[in-house]
């Protein structure tokens, strides 16, 4: 074969597909020529494949690599077996074997995925690099409709199979605990399983092994299984802004959760929220620290899961269960993000998430969501220290410990935070966290309530309780001003109360998870507001 088909069969399959289709490893091979020594079968195959081009292809199409995987996972007439694979045997490469023992449609799902990986590997070459996700089609593979059959026989995917077929169900939804519905097409359970265990496999390494991808399709089969039938937990990552781990530094636990450097894994989420750019601090020394906008950091943790199918009106609310995975995120991500803010008496830093991602057992694979974190308040490029770390996973542990009560305080604080651009909503925030936290009936005087609480838990000595209380309960009037619209204030006057609430906010929640935990433990904010009064009587 010439050098200029050679490099024609490369630019349209990409070299770890055509390396992988004449008997290599995709992820070792060298960028072979035209003068390397093929083997006679090898060289076969080469022509052939050049000749499928010739006939199949068009030539300068930017979509030739979608044409090759449709075909690389087509029958090509022996034993139910794809194109890709029946090649791959011919040149002398190793296929796996699936074993004997296997349950029927396991076999049939790992055979299946065997075919799919030359035509994965195409996929993640091109669709990858277009910022677009590896979508395959296995609607022609010989053995598609032997695993619908099966699938239609298993007990709980039957349930899947029925969505919408039954008398009485026709509008029937499959609703996933992301919070989403969405119709389900019977023929595309097989694409979405192995779409999915492709994600879940590069979770590991950038180019699995079609003995990985296999391992993690049947993987993928029990989760649904087990999400059809109550509930599992699925892989789940938050990327993160604002701060870095020290040089060299490994992962970081969180709890159950691991914190590590983005690397190449991230590359399909990072590129799909389309965010570019970042930022950069210099020091007095002139050392530069940047970060970047799609997330210099990723926490990775399991996520609970559930699929339920029935219908639901349009103004009709989520079940909780229907949401749970979408809280996971929002509560994992509150605890790193509060943890790191309380872990300074000084100005600590802040860290922002960027990208979510959950992968699903039966979806495309990842499903991502973003924020723009160049709208976020107080982004300040910083470098951790081992000692910066330490102190933040001992207070990500206090807040996983003790939030459970408090979560709107949690909230509002990090919004007061980071995300409050106008001191008049800033103010409101911090004084919802007050409220949460200690908060009472009006009809017992909420101001005075709150305020007390706060200054018995902050000072100790009576004459330092007082004064805090006068300048609290300042703020407090301030607040009610803005809510009512009583009067304008100056943005002097609402910056400095303002940056007053947060403070007061910040040092209450550090107070009582190093020291009061077991004022946390009280359910409502009346017995937690007097516990703390309780506490600063003589």
């Amino acid at each position: 074969m010439n050098t200029e088909a050679l490099q024609t069969l490369r630019n349209q399959l990409g070299q770890p597909a055509l390396s992988y289709l004449v008997g290599l490893d995709p992820a070792d091979a060298d960028d072979f020529t035209a003068d390397t020594e093929f083997t006679a079968a090898q060289k076969a195959v080469l022509e052939l494949l050049d000749t499928t081009r010739q006939v199949r292809i068009v030539a300068d199409s930017d979509t030739a690599y979608l044409t090759w995987a449709w075909l690389l996972t087509g029958p090509c007439g022996i034993d139910d077996r794809a194109l890709g694979t029946a090649l791959r045997e011919l040149a002398g490469g190793i296929v796996p074997q699936v074993d004997a023992r296997t349950p029927p449609l396991e076999r049939t799902l790992m055979r299946i995925a065997t075919d799919a990986y030359p035509a994965l590997l195409i996929q993640n070459s091109f669709a990858a690099s277009r910022g677009a996700m590896p979508l395959l089609s296995l609607h022609s593979h010989p053995l598609h409709d032997a695993f619908q059959s099966a699938a239609d026989s298993d007990q709980q995917l039957h349930r899947l199979i029925a969505i919408g077929a039954e008398p009485g169900h026709e509008e029937d939804l499959l609703y996933r605990s992301t919070g989403n519905g969405m119709t389900f097409s019977p023929t595309l359970l097989v694409d979405q399983l192995i779409n999915a265990a492709w994600a879940l496999a590069q979770l590991d390494i950038l180019t699995p092994t079609v003995s990985q991808l296999t391992t993690e399709a049947t993987r993928t089969l029990g989760r649904t299984r087990r999400a059809l039938r109550g509930g599992t937990t699925v892989p789940a990552l938050v990327g993160f802004t604002g701060v870095l781990l020290p040089e060299n530094s490994g992962p970081v636990m969180f709890g159950s959760a691991r914190l590590r450097p983005t690397d190449g894994r991230d590359d399909p989420f990072s590129r799909m929220t389309g965010l570019t750019g970042g930022t950069s601090t210099y020091d007095n020394h002139g050392e530069v620290t940047s970060l970047t906008y799609a997330g210099d950091l990723v926490l990775e943790f399991e996520a609970p899961f559930a699929f339920t199918i029935r219908q639901q009106a349009a103004d009709e609310p989520w079940p909780a269960a229907s949401m749970q995975t979408a809280r996971a995120f929002d509560t994992v991500t509150e605890n790193l993000r509060l943890g790191l803010l309380l872990s300074s008496a000084r100005s600590a830093p802040s860290v922002y998430p960027t990208w979510r991602a959950v992968l699903e057992p039966l979806s495309v694979g990842r499903a991502i969501g973003w924020d723009d974190p160049a709208r976020a308040v107080g982004l300040h490029p910083t470098r951790l220290t081992d000692s910066d770390v330490a102190a933040w996973q001992d207070w990500t542990d206090r807040v996983i410990a003790h939030r459970q009560h408090i979560s709107i305080a949690v909230r509002r604080m990090l919004l007061a935070v980071n995300d409050r651009t106008r001191p008049e909503d800033v103010i409101l925030d911090a004084v919802i966290v007050w409220e949460n936290l200690f908060g009472v009936d009006e009809r017992n005087g909420t101001t005075e309530a709150v305020t007390d609480a706060l200054a018995c838990l902050l000072h100790s000595n009576e004459p330092d309780r007082d004064d805090a209380k006068r300048r609290y309960r300042s703020i407090y009037r301030r607040r009610s001003d803005i809510v009512h619209g009583a009067r304008t204030l100056d943005d002097r006057t609402l910056r400095s109360s303002a940056s007053d609430a947060v403070s007061v906010a910040v040092a209450a929640l550090r107070h009582l998870f190093e020291h009061r935990p077991d004022i946390l433990a009280l359910t409502t904010s009346t017995r937690r507001n007097a516990a703390a009064r309780e506490h600063a009587k003589p």
